[in-house]
Order: structure tokens, then sequence, then C-alpha cells
């Protein structure tokens, strides 16, 4: 299965950051009209772990800091204290990668990858945006979007009052990490 040998050569940190992203859905789908400081704690401590897992987890925290943006827009006490635990693994991550490369934006993939993934512009660049819609093209890309599809369909169907959080929540964290 040339879908299992590619994915086997991947790092492996997939799986628990999604986990990570599994449980934001749920925070942020029952999530209560004020939230209180624990509460928001919780947000940032499992948003930072999935953040600490893979950096582009980092988009978990888009609903959640959205909806407190727009709930009380001069009140920035919240969204800062959900930005806490991330940037306690940002700091951490960087006084890392400092000490043991050289350089805190260093993460040691130039160990056993080609491209150096510290700079930037060969990582995220929009000229990939194209080569990543393209993968659909295939026929596991066109089986995980016709999945994707009759999922949406049947959460579209279902009618519950969850399905406007779960949309918000997949448009505004799960897209940026999928792209």
């Amino acid at each position: 299965n040339l879908s299992f040998l590619m994915g086997s050569r991947q790092i492996m940190s997939d799986v628990p950051a999604m986990m990570c992203g599994l449980v934001a859905l749920w925070l942020f789908v029952n999530r209560k009209e004020e939230a209180r400081p624990k509460e928001l704690l919780l947000i940032s401590t499992v948003c930072g772990l999935g953040f600490a897992l893979r950096n582009l987890y980092a988009a978990l925290l888009l609903p959640f800091l959205v909806m407190e943006l727009r709930r009380s827009p001069r009140n920035l006490k919240k969204p800062l204290l959900m930005l806490l635990v991330p940037l306690l693994f940002f700091v951490a991550t960087a006084l890392y990668n400092q000490q043991t490369f050289g350089n805190w934006r260093r993460t040691g993939y130039h160990y056993w990858c080609s491209i150096p993934y510290d700079y930037l512009l060969l990582t995220f660049h929009p000229r990939f945006l194209l080569a990543n819609l393209r993968s659909f093209a295939s026929m596991e890309g066109l089986f995980l979007l016709g999945g994707g599809g009759v999922g949406l369909w049947r959460l579209l169907a279902s009618k519950r009052q969850e399905v406007l959080p779960i949309l918000v929540f997949a448009g505004l964290s799960a897209l940026p990490i999928t792209v």
C-alpha cells in the first residue's frame, strides 16, 4: 500500500497531535457561554500540547481566540491566558533548539531531511499550495475527499445543534493545518 509506505516514513507525532485536536474540538463544542480561568487553562494546555508536538497545531487555538475576541473585543485577558501554555512550549523549544542545534529556529530536521526546514520559505510558501491540492487527485486523495464529503453530509443531515460549532472549529483550525 503506497499510502502506508509514505506515511510510515513520516514523523509519528501526527497521531498524538491529532488527538489534541479531537480533545480541542470536544472542548469547543461543549464550551459554556462564559469560560472560567480553569477552563481557559485547560484549553491552553490541550492546544499547547498539540503545538509542542507539531507546530502547525497552533491553529487549534484560533477558534477559541476568535470566540473570545468576538465576545469582548476590548478584554484581552482571556485570549492572553489561552496563549500562556503554547508560549511556554515555544520558549522551552526555542531554548532547547538554541542549546542543541545552535539556533532557536533549528529543529533537528536537518539531520535526516535534504531540505533545511529552518528556512520558512523552503517549508511554508504559497507555491506549495498547488502541489498539495494536486495530491487530492490521487486515488487516496479522492477516497479521503469522498469520505470527508460523506461525513460532512451526515453531519449536516443530522441537524444537531453541534453542527455549526464543529464547522467553525474545522474551518478555523483544521483547514490551516491541512493546507
